[in-house]
């Protein structure tokens, strides 16, 4: 049965083990009284808990001669700090500190800042990670921690300018206390150790949620830590401060140091200025100027920054659109006043490109800029929305005449779009439906037919919208199933030819199709494998649509190649036809009909039973809405160093061509 003095006695018990001659012992001994703390802690009785027991046991092991020992003190002490709330009067005698509103996380953080100046880099390092764990820590404390200078009199409020208290006099002041904390954050700012530096930094970051002035005071120290000489460091103040960017604003000077780590050579830390200048918030106009030609000097230096740069100037416009408002005519026009007319930028320089990011997504929150901006702005945004789409915001100007423009954002347009939408979608069904009904057609109807509902996809993929992913995947479809209906048509001889021939591109190929390449049955199986994997989000009467035109690509192999080829394709028709009955019974979909007799003659094993399926066979076309849209993936850095590295010129587009096995 727990009380309160089995908890005492348990705390004399361990104390006598904390005067032991061996550091294993005292360690271990710190270790019991961590848990015994902890254990009553969580059962629910506090007052059970061992407390300042605990505290005065572990402020004695704070000063032992084993550093592993000082590690499991400062575990007990932070473990009080955070969760004790009772009364610490002989604690805080202990430690040097005095007044009645000194709490247990005041306490230990007192004394995590005063291990600061421990001879272990590991007792400096685990002392800074956890000084942001005591609660309730006086906000004067957390001051002192970063002012090497007593500043005031932090547990009575009397400043130590004042005569009525004896500088001298440690038991009235507390200037004792006081001195052997001060400043301790910046001792660990300052530290030799790379290691202590990047936990003093973290503990900076976190200790800032507590105080909006302790918060002020540490920007100032971060952003003089990325000066720092090793990258690593640099990198986590710049993180850091990162993190702390909606608690202040960064001026002229804070932002110049920050500008100066965009010429440095490594990737990551340019990553991580980019990423700050994202978030921070500028103190005046000056500012945004000196960060917007920072980052074209940035990309001037590295154009395979451009999605960086460009990404920051987005960022910048958003968060400082009325200070955007001053600089359009350095921006976006010519300031040469010798010339006649304002030339209109290229849209291929990367540079307009990069500022005219700033404005567009400026524009939604000052529509101030709608007058200032040049006369292309909309004609040049329609064209980088389509180049850039995660660059470029989803906005759209209206001409009202007479040169004035309205703005409308994305979401504002979806009412508006909707039956635009409902509308392409109707157009869309009505060609599936046309496609369904070829079933029972003859060949050359197949192909006519085939041939114009492709390029009625072709137009409505220029301004599809949100649907330009099924449209896309109908395209390749529509594209099989011209090659199907040709080979109907025109019998098994004309699967050979090789290369295809100008009658048969136009209707088996699209602009988004692969190039062909071999006969008839090596272009279906580039085609299924384009539906299967260069497309995402496909749904399961997606896959079936696929499985069915792979099942007439390899019935055929069968029907018409020689006996090896016929014995794998055989094979293959097996495993997809054990993928098929997977497929439907996972999602209960009821077995395409056009597969419904293929086991069967799989079992006979005869050719023209096999021909006679192919010139039956036509797909299913219901395929339905989804989520689906194109794989596409962008190089941020190419690698050079590569054993086949990829030509390229920076600053240009690279077009590869990527073969799917």
């Amino acid at each position: 049965e727990h009380s309160a003095d089995t908890a005492a006695a348990a705390a004399a018990a361990m104390r006598e083990f904390t005067l032991d001659p061996h550091p294993a012992v005292r360690k271990l001994a710190a270790r019991g009284l961590l848990h015994l703390h902890a254990a009553w802690e969580v059962e629910g009785r506090p007052e059970w808990a061992l407390g300042e027991p605990a505290l005065l046991c572990a402020l004695d092991l704070l000063q032992d001669r084993e550093a592993e020992v000082r590690l499991e003190a400062m575990k007990v002490v932070t473990q009080v700090g955070m969760t004790h709330r009772g009364a610490v009067k002989k604690a805080r005698e202990k430690a040097g500190i005095q007044g009645r509103s000194v709490t247990p996380g005041s306490v230990a953080f007192h004394q995590l800042s005063r291990m600061m100046t421990d001879t272990s880099v590991a007792v400096r390092a685990q002392a800074c990670r956890f000084m942001v764990m005591p609660k309730g820590v006086d906000k004067e404390l957390l001051m002192q921690a970063l002012s090497k200078k007593v500043t005031a009199k932090v547990l009575e409020g009397r400043s130590l300018d004042d005569p009525t208290v004896a500088v001298g006099d440690t038991a009235a002041s507390g200037q004792e206390g006081l001195d052997s904390m001060a400043g301790a954050l910046v001792f660990g700012l300052e530290d030799e150790s790379a290691e202590v530096r990047m936990a003093t930094i973290d503990a900076l970051c976190e200790l800032s949620s507590q105080s909006q002035d302790f918060a002020d005071t540490a920007v100032h120290y971060l952003v003089d830590m990325m000066n720092d000489e090793v990258p690593r460091v640099r990198h986590n103040a710049t993180t850091s401060l990162m993190h702390m960017a909606d608690r202040f604003e960064m001026t002229l000077a804070q932002l110049q140091i920050v500008l100066a780590n965009l010429h440095n050579a490594a990737f990551f830390m340019r990553n991580a200025v980019h990423a700050l200048l994202c978030e921070v918030r500028l103190k005046s106009l000056v500012c945004l100027e000196a960060a917007m030609n920072a980052l074209l000097h940035n990309l001037q230096a590295y154009p395979s920054d451009f999605t960086l740069v460009a990404k920051s100037m987005g960022h910048l416009g958003a968060n400082h659109p009325i200070f955007a408002e001053c600089l359009v005519d350095s921006m976006l026009y010519r300031t040469d006043p010798d010339a006649p007319l304002q030339p209109e930028p290229h849209v291929d320089d990367p540079f307009y490109v990069c500022k005219l990011v700033l404005y567009l997504h400026a524009l939604p929150k000052n529509p101030n800029l709608l007058s200032l901006v040049p006369p292309w702005t909309a004609s040049h945004h329609l064209i980088l929305r389509q180049r850039h789409p995660k660059l470029i915001p989803d906005i759209s100007f209206h001409d009202m005449g007479r040169g004035m423009y309205a703005l409308s954002v994305g979401h504002e347009r979806s009412t508006s779009e909707q039956p635009w939408k409902e509308a392409g979608a109707e157009a869309i069904g009505g060609i599936l439906r046309c496609l369904e009904s070829l079933r029972s057609q003859h060949g050359q109807c197949k192909t006519a037919m085939v041939r114009r509902c492709s390029r009625i996809l072709s137009q409505l993929s220029r301004g599809a919208g949100s649907l330009v992913g099924w449209v896309e995947f109908l395209e390749t479809y529509s594209a099989c199933l011209a090659a199907v209906a040709y080979i109907q048509e025109y019998g098994w001889s004309s699967c050979h030819l090789s290369p295809l021939d100008a009658g048969l591109q136009s209707v088996c190929l699209n602009p988004t199709a692969t190039e062909p390449s071999g006969n008839l049955i090596e272009h279906l199986t580039k085609l299924t494998r384009r539906l299967r994997y260069v497309f995402l989000g496909h749904s399961p009467g997606h896959l079936l649509r696929v499985l069915e035109i792979r099942a007439f690509t390899l019935c055929l192999a069968a029907a018409i190649g020689p006996g090896d080829t016929a014995r794998g394709a055989g094979e293959g028709i097996r495993q997809l036809l054990e993928e098929g009955r997977w497929l439907c019974g996972s999602y209960a979909q009821a077995v395409p009909s056009s597969l419904e007799g293929l086991p069967e003659l799989l079992e006979k094993g005869e050719r023209r039973d096999l021909v006679a399926w192919c010139e039956a066979f036509w797909p299913a076309c219901d395929v339905e809405e989804g989520n689906l849209r194109r794989v596409s993936a962008e190089i941020l850095q190419p690698l050079a160093g590569a054993d086949r590295a990829i030509p390229y010129i920076a600053g240009f587009p690279v077009q590869l061509q990527l073969e799917m096995t």
